[in-house]
């Protein structure tokens, strides 16, 4: 199976020797799939950290086949693909939870709202009402990351990166971190949260209508699940003029709360930051970008955090 080395790296790197047994099996494994739910793989996606394929039954009807290293982040989409079930996310046909399978319904034509010729207004607003109908009461329920985790993710991070990377400070990081502290500390009501929400991850229905794919499943508050959307698709001049507008309409469309937007965008894009280091040692321009728009809009609106931790 010739696969892209960059989807190689990234499952040896983020999965370690479990990582290089799972890619060495993954062409036993589809075989398995086409076997066992009648259907052939009829081309793949963009490769990042999972295998993705779409298929056809042997009834005509299309499918999307994913397959990932088994674990926490699988087990955690997986919940939240039932968790959040209906017309605003893509369908779960079948699984296996223990071999890292999903059978997905093909969203067609599956145009991503990035690639949409339209206004920023009318996609912030596209998500705005898609972002409205998925969040749930968050309910006792198994395998399911919060907010908190991706705290000690930039808790860990921090460590890797003590004196700082890119245009991204350790005074930076560490301003993140007690913003991370206090937000997670003074939190509201929690939500389950699509987690990654972004302009690639909303796709257009035949009949006109939108929805979600690639959930992450996360417990955590409203304005959270704002931040993969504000942070992505940002234009290389202007970027705190298009983030200001996003933000205004998640907060009227939404009724969430302005500060806490911008304080959880802060801390996110400072951790996208990190996820997002090359080879090189650089992070993204984008995320560093978004961070500091989100500083300087903090300070603009004289947000306190510090005295409260």
């Amino acid at each position: 199976m010739d696969l892209p080395k960059t989807f190689l790296d990234n499952v040896i790197s983020s999965h370690g020797e479990k990582g290089r047994k799972w890619l060495d099996d993954l062409d036993g494994l589809l075989q398995e799939c086409e076997r066992r739910w009648s259907l052939k793989t009829t081309g793949i996606f963009d490769l990042s950290y999972n295998y993705v394929a779409s298929a056809v039954f042997k009834n005509g009807k299309e499918a999307v086949v994913k397959l990932a290293v088994p674990g926490g982040e699988f087990a955690s989409e997986l919940h939240a693909l039932q968790y959040l079930r209906g017309p605003y996310i893509a369908e779960l046909k079948d699984y296996d939870e223990d071999r890292g399978i999903l059978i997905m319904e093909k969203i067609s034509p599956g145009a991503p709202l990035a690639a949409i010729c339209m206004d920023d207004d009318q996609k912030t607003e596209i998500a705005s009402a898609l972002l409205k109908h998925l969040w749930k009461a968050v309910q006792p329920v198994r395998k399911v990351y919060s907010v908190r985790d991706r705290e000690k993710e930039l808790i860990m991070e921090s460590k890797k990166h003590s004196d700082g990377f890119g245009e991204i400070s350790a005074e930076t990081i560490k301003e993140a971190l007690k913003v991370f502290a206090y937000m997670n500390t003074t939190a509201g009501e929690l939500y389950f949260l699509h987690g990654d929400l972004h302009h690639g991850n909303i796709l257009k229905r035949e009949n006109g209508s939108w929805a979600a794919i690639d959930p992450k499943g996360l417990a955590g508050e409203r304005e959270y699940d704002t931040i993969q959307f504000l942070i992505n698709e940002l234009p290389s001049v202007n970027a705190e003029f298009i983030i200001r507008k996003r933000v205004d309409i998640f907060v009227e469309k939404l009724n969430l709360n302005r500060e806490r937007i911008l304080l959880w965008g802060f801390c996110h894009a400072v951790l996208a930051s990190c996820w997002s280091i090359d080879s090189s040692g650089i992070p993204e321009d984008g995320f560093v970008r978004s961070a500091r728009v989100f500083q300087n809009l903090i300070r603009e609106n004289g947000i306190c955090f510090e005295n409260t931790i």
